[in-house]
């Protein structure tokens, strides 16, 4: 389960590239990828497979492998992997036999990821299932001894739920070399039946109880094990958590090693400038990361879930400016964890995002053009200072022709209160086919103005690339910047003309 003392030297040290070193004084102390699925690393597209997939091929691990590769080049020291083992909504999850989960070929590719992991330096957290939840379909049909009021989620309230469990833990533990566990277990909802309802009246005292649980049992197995719960589903952002629900979740944090806030719709756990605005409702933030004897961590601000079944060049999102400023703000306040997304490499913004966003979690505190420009220098190779500045000033207004469309108030609107940086979509998560380009609509650019704004944008940037694209030894990076805005405006006059908005589409 542990490293070797050599590979744990490897993750304590300063991880260096020509230009770049881990400020360990300042940084995240957990500056942790997540990969979600597997596949969402992947290079080549999975154009008919519906989300989640549960398929691990050699081209799910040289996805992983390739963003491994810049992650120990940025400063990450852990990924977060999901997909590993079935868990997907259209297997049902683990088999009733679970040690039937893996074949050979599949240990052999677990294995893999595994030890490329280790040997650039970074721990491999895993999550194999939820808590109780998420992955259980197949064995809460085959056994009523852990049936509750879900098809999803095993009662916590009947032994016989922790018996299985228990069980795929120490699966999970006696065959495979992760270094810890990712423990979630609202994904699918709780249960509610009387004797739950009755012990558990508080969606945190269940979900609580069933982490610190689950935590003590795997603590018990593999002590060295690190443990971060996530807390998404306890609660909404407009909801938040009153002061007994963070009584519930400071308790759980003596269990576990950082507790995860990621903002899928903005953070659970609001400031406390939101809460005298009005804005939000809760216990503020700065009270509860002083309260915890674990880490505080976050997502980064916004990010963006790539969608599986697109071509991985089919969009240019970087989003470094914001996540620079929101991972600032987090540290101030006291987070020192990060679940940043992570995507296919192959896509020269994602790929952007992922080591721009390493360096700012390994020193905060550093400059930002600095940061963007050390990136740059690093993949792109220029061959002289004025490409790279032409380049750096791409990368910034390609962020900003797209976000800057974004109104706090749209998305309140749409979502509820929340903060105005959350997860988005490029398409539903949901199909069998490449869905269409949700991430044009009208809640992100407004209108057709913003459509028009967005495509124009995008056109002067692809006549800037031309006089410096022969400036980089870059891998044919800047043909894939081209590649992704000429498809992304292929989308926008294709998504305009079925809305007949004429001069988005001619002009």
């Amino acid at each position: 389960m542990c490293l070797v003392a050599s590979e744990a030297t490897k993750l304590n040290a300063a991880t260096e590239t020509k230009n770049f070193k881990v400020n360990e004084d300042k940084a995240f102390t957990c500056r942790m990828g997540f990969g979600v699925f597997a596949n969402d690393m992947r290079q080549e597209p999975l154009p008919l497979e519906p989300w989640p997939t549960s398929i691990l091929d050699d081209e799910t691990v040289a996805g992983v492998i390739s963003v491994l590769d810049v992650q120990s080049q940025n400063g990450y020291n852990m990924i977060d992997i999901a997909g590993l083992f079935p868990m997907a909504m259209g297997d049902n999850g683990w088999p009733v036999d679970f040690t039937k989960v893996a074949d050979q070929a599949r240990i052999t590719r677990i294995n893999q990821i595994v030890d490329a992991a280790h040997q650039r330096g970074i721990r491999v957290i895993c999550l194999q299932t939820g808590v109780l939840a998420s992955g259980f379909q197949n064995i809460i049909r085959h056994d009523p001894g852990v049936k509750g009021t879900s098809e999803f989620c095993m009662c916590p309230a009947k032994e016989k739920s922790w018996v299985w469990m228990d069980k795929i833990y120490d699966y999970v533990i006696d065959n495979f070399n992760f270094d810890g566990f990712h423990l979630e277990s609202a994904d699918r909802g709780r249960c509610l039946c009387e004797e739950c309802k009755k012990n558990w009246p508080l969606n945190s005292q269940y979900h609580s109880y069933v982490t610190s649980r689950a935590a003590q049992y795997v603590r018990g197995r593999a002590p060295k094990s690190y443990l971060a719960t996530i807390i998404f589903g306890w609660t909404t952002p407009k909801v938040g958590f009153t002061s007994e629900d963070i009584d519930q979740i400071v308790k759980l944090g003596d269990s576990v090693d950082i507790i995860f806030d990621q903002g899928h719709q903005g953070l659970l756990v609001p400031r406390q400038e939101d809460i005298d605005s009005g804005l939000r409702t809760g216990y503020p933030r700065e009270l509860f990361v002083k309260r915890l004897q674990c880490n505080y961590g976050t997502s980064g601000g916004v990010w963006n879930y790539p969608p599986h079944r697109w071509d991985r060049t089919s969009w240019f999102l970087p989003y470094t400016k914001r996540t620079a400023e929101a991972l600032k703000e987090q540290y101030d306040v006291g987070a020192r964890g990060c679940l940043f997304y992570q995507g296919p490499v192959a896509n020269p913004g994602t790929e952007m995002n992922i080591a721009f966003s390493g360096r700012i979690l390994a020193d905060p505190g550093k400059d930002y053009d600095q940061v963007l420009a050390e990136v740059i220098e690093d993949i792109y190779k220029p061959e002289n200072a004025e490409a790279e500045k032409k380049l750096a000033e791409i990368f910034q207004r390609a962020e900003e022709i797209y976000f800057s469309h974004w109104r706090a108030e749209r998305v309140r609107k749409s979502w509820g209160i929340i903060d105005s940086q959350h997860e988005f979509y490029m398409d539903s998560l949901f199909g069998t086919s490449p869905g269409p380009a949700g991430y044009l609509e009208d809640l992100y650019l407004g209108g057709p103005d913003g459509r028009l704004e967005y495509k124009t944008g995008l056109v002067s940037i692809l006549k800037d690339l031309e006089p410096i694209e022969n400036s980089f030894d870059d891998n044919g990076r800047i043909e894939k910047i081209k590649r992704s805005i000429i498809i992304t405006l292929t989308l926008i006059n294709t998504f305009a003309q079925g809305r007949s908005e004429t001069k988005v589409y001619r002009d």
